[in-house]
Order: C-alpha cells, then sequence, then structure tokens
C-alpha cells in the first residue's frame, strides 16, 4: 500500500464500513443514557424514601410528647400538693403570675438585719404557723427569680423622679454596684402628678413601679389608684430638702418676701407702670423693690444653674414669688412656656452671682460684702450658724420640726411609692427599693437634703412598709401650699 492509497481511503470509506461505524457509535450512545437515566431515578427514589422517614419520626416524637405531658402535669400537682415550695412551675413568659399569687405579700426573711435599720423593712407579717415555716424557707427576693409558683419578669425597674429629687435618686442608683441580673433601674423625671397618675393607671398603662416625689400623694389620686385596683401601694418618707437664705453675722438684719426676691433676682419682671409687659429687671436696691423695704443694694449670692439647689430655689421660692404677680400667675394656663421663662430665670448682670458651698464661700463672699444675702443648703447653715444671721425670709426659722409640719417655706418633703404587685415581679425592684430608703447614706453635700427627725424615724420604723390607706391621708397635711 501506498500514501496515495491510505489517503483515498480516509476520504473515501467503503459503504458498508462507514455503516457499521455509525451503528457502533449510536449503540454506545444509547448505553451512555441508559446508565444515566437508572443513577438519577436511584438517586430520585432515595430522596423520596428518606424524606417520608424524617416526617414519620417527628410525627411520632410529638405523640410521645404529647401523651408525656399530661403525666407531667399531674405529677407536678401531686408534688405542689404535698410541697408547695418545691413546685416549679414552667415558664409562660416575662411577668408571668400563677392565680393566687396576688393574693399573699411575698414572704422576706428579715432576721438577720438589726431591728429598724432600712434593710430590715419586709411585708406585712403573714400570721399563723404557715407564715413561721414559710419565713425560714423562702430566700430574699434579689436572691430567687421563681418562688412558690412566682415567676418574676427580668425587666429593669422603672423609676418616676420629681426634678428636685432627680440627683439624689440618681446618685444612689449610679453608686451601687453591678446587679446580679444586670438589669440597671431606668429613671425617668417627670412632675408629680404625672408620675403618680401614671403609678395607678388603668391597666397597661401603668408605666412606673415605683414614685419618688417632692410631696405626698392626695387624697384624690389615692381615691383614682383604688377605682383601677391597685390598692396595695406602700409609702415611705425617705427626708426633705431644704435651703435657707440668710447672711454675714455683721450684716444688718432684714425680712424678704417670696416676692420681694423674685422682683430682685428674676432677669425679666412686670413694668410697675404697665404690669402686662414685662421688662428686664432694673431694681438695683430693695426700696426699688418695696418702698417699705430700706435702702440697701441688691446683693444675691446662690447656687449655680443646673444643680439641685438651684432646683430647689427656683420651685420653692421663685415661683411662689412669681405667682404673687398677677400679671405673670394668669400665664400658668394662658401660656406655661413663658410663665416658667419668667418664674425661673434669674438676671445676670453681677446683681446675682452663682458661688459654691465650700469654706471659703463665708470669709471670701459675706464678709468683703456685708449687705449680700446667701442661699445654702440647711446643713451648710446649721454646720456655720455661728458665722451666720437668722433666716431673712419670712416665717418660721428653719429646722426639722419645722419641715415636718410644713410650716417653713424652702423646704420640700420626698416620698416614695412603690407598687407592691410590680414589687414582687419586676427583677431587684425589691432591692432598688431598699436602697432608695437609704437615701441618707448615699446623699451628697449640697444636694439640700435632711434626714427625718428621731420621732419621725422612728414612727416610720414602728410599720415599715405598711400598705398605704384611705385613712392615712385624711387631713393631707404634707401637699405644698
Amino acid at each position: 500500500m501506498n500514501d496515495e492509497f491510505l489517503k483515498a481511503l480516509r476520504r473515501d470509506p467503503p459503504p458498508q464500513f462507514a455503516r457499521r461505524l455509525k451503528q457502533q457509535l449510536q449503540a454506545q450512545d444509547a448505553r451512555a443514557k441508559r446508565r444515566s437515566w437508572s443513577l438519577r431515578t436511584r438517586a430520585l427514589v432515595f430522596l423520596i424514601v428518606g424524606s417520608a422517614f424524617a416526617g414519620g419520626m417527628l410525627v411520632l416524637e410529638k405523640h410521645s410528647s404529647e401523651r408525656a405531658e399530661p403525666a407531667q402535669s399531674q405529677a407536678q400537682i401531686a408534688a405542689a400538693k404535698s410541697d408547695p415550695a418545691a413546685y416549679r412551675p414552667r415558664s409562660l413568659g416575662p411577668g408571668f403570675v400563677p392565680e393566687g399569687n396576688d393574693a399573699a405579700p411575698l414572704g422576706i426573711d428579715n432576721a438577720h438585719e438589726p431591728a429598724g435599720s432600712p434593710a430590715n423593712t419586709g411585708f406585712p407579717a403573714q400570721s399563723g404557723p404557715a407564715a413561721a415555716g414559710s419565713a425560714a424557707a423562702v430566700p430574699s427576693p434579689s436572691e430567687q427569680t421563681m418562688q412558690g409558683g412566682l415567676i418574676r419578669s427580668q425587666q429593669a425597674a422603672r423609676i418616676a423622679v420629681s426634678p428636685l429629687t432627680d440627683a439624689l435618686v440618681r446618685s444612689v442608683i449610679n453608686r451601687q454596684p453591678p446587679r446580679k441580673s444586670g438589669a440597671t433601674p431606668r429613671v425617668e423625671t417627670i412632675e408629680a402628678d404625672a408620675a403618680l397618675a401614671a403609678l395607678c393607671a388603668p391597666g397597661n398603662a401603668r408605666q412606673f413601679d415605683m414614685v419618688v416625689a417632692s410631696r405626698r400623694i392626695a387624697h384624690a389620686e389615692f381615691a383614682t389608684c383604688r377605682r383601677n385596683g391597685i390598692d396595695r401601694i406602700i409609702e415611705s418618707k425617705l427626708g426633705y430638702q431644704a435651703l435657707v437664705l440668710t447672711s454675714g453675722r455683721d450684716s444688718t438684719p432684714m425680712k424678704l418676701s417670696a416676692s420681694d426676691v423674685y422682683l430682685a433676682a428674676a432677669k425679666r419682671i412686670p413694668d410697675p407702670l404697665e404690669p402686662a409687659r414685662f421688662i428686664d429687671n432694673s431694681n438695683v436696691t430693695w426700696d426699688q423693690v418695696d418702698f417699705k423695704l430700706e435702702y440697701r443694694p441688691i446683693a444675691l449670692f446662690g447656687p449655680a444653674r443646673a444643680t439641685p439647689l438651684h432646683q430647689l430655689f427656683a420651685t420653692a421660692l421663685l415661683e411662689p414669688g412669681c405667682n404673687a404677680q398677677r400679671s405673670i400667675e394668669r400665664l400658668r394656663i394662658a401660656n406655661p412656656t413663658l410663665h416658667a421663662e419668667l418664674c425661673h430665670t434669674v438676671r445676670g448682670d453681677r446683681l446675682y452671682s452663682e458661688v459654691e458651698q465650700t469654706a471659703s464661700l463665708i470669709p471670701q463672699n459675706l464678709w468683703a460684702d456685708p449687705n449680700a444675702f446667701v442661699l445654702v443648703d440647711y446643713e451648710f447653715y446649721r454646720e456655720n450658724r455661728d458665722q451666720l444671721s437668722a433666716s431673712a425670709l419670712e416665717g418660721p426659722e428653719p429646722s426639722t420640726a419645722a419641715f415636718a409640719d410644713g410650716s417653713y417655706p424652702l423646704a420640700r418633703p420626698i416620698y416614695l411609692y412603690v407598687d407592691l404587685t410590680h414589687l414582687t415581679r419586676v427583677t431587684e425592684a425589691y432591692d432598688v427599693m431598699r436602697e432608695l430608703q437609704s437615701l441618707e447614706r448615699f446623699a451628697r453635700g449640697g444636694s439640700g437634703f435632711v434626714g427625718l427627725e428621731e420621732h419621725e424615724a422612728k414612727a416610720q420604723r414602728s410599720r415599715p412598709w405598711q400598705t398605704l390607706s384611705e385613712s392615712d391621708l385624711i387631713p393631707e397635711r404634707s401637699v405644698p401650699r
């Protein structure tokens, strides 16, 4: 064979050879397709069988759990009847309390605390042998999340505070070590009227677990609580906040009214010739404020703005003096924003100067200006009484007795109100309540805080955390005038 023959064979093969070659190639393609479909069919069958098996196992497991659950419930009920303290129900969500739990207060063992101490303030004692047994078996609320059918919510305690007590309460909360649950109490500054209304709101509208107010709850407010089904409110008097307007020991005595102080210290006052118009304060001597007062330059030293003492000064002294001006008093409803601006803003022309309560206040400020008046908290006044004159404000001298009966105008009480139902449901709310009751231990200087007199503290200890009744609020002696 030569090359020409081979080339011709490749170019033009015999017809029989070409047919056989084509048949063999087609047979190979058919076998490959049959093998491929066989593999796909087996995989599909395996997938269907596996899915059916898994579904059957799930159904079987569900039926078995449904059959076991009634038995478990029966076992729990039997355990509860034999040993109620050992009963632990399944959790049904935050805040769930089984039926009947609200009927009895949470037992608290305070035997390790000294009598009358802030910590020894449990709920009213239960009578009978059952109470004696439960006192030893029940741990303190801070150490438990479920006890005797009680499941406590993990949300933080919600506290409403009045503007005067804001700094005091926050100082107590911030000085505490981290809590076991990690839930930091939420503090909201709000006026007492709105705070007490939110504490006693119906149903889910209740927004706070406890309220720290600068006045006692009113009889009408408590009646609203009762109508809304909230009749287990604990009341505790924590102390007072008090301020004193005084001068140096060698200054000439002079008695001032709240109106006099306002017309001397406010930034804007009513125009004497046209009271409906407000002008920048132009008074520079006390006889311009009131012709009955002596000729004496106005010089006032007071607490710095944005401090608890300045807030107390604005609320207890400036605002009453402001409302004594008829043209301004009308604005309380007609224009509250303008009313607040006129009543709480002090002048900035050096006739009112901001000072700090330090040891140098008296020698540097009052000795240098014998005509000056100064606003200090009661504790500073009492500690430096030998270097200061009597109160320059009309009315009784400052004392804890005058604070208690409400006759001293520059003092406000501090009351704590707690919803007992929330106290037993909210994580560590009981611990927060105890911390606030110990406010005297955490109050810093310059806050205006004054502790209770011994007879008041003793009366408080004699009925620790007794739930408030309607008769306790008649007459209403502690509501500021």
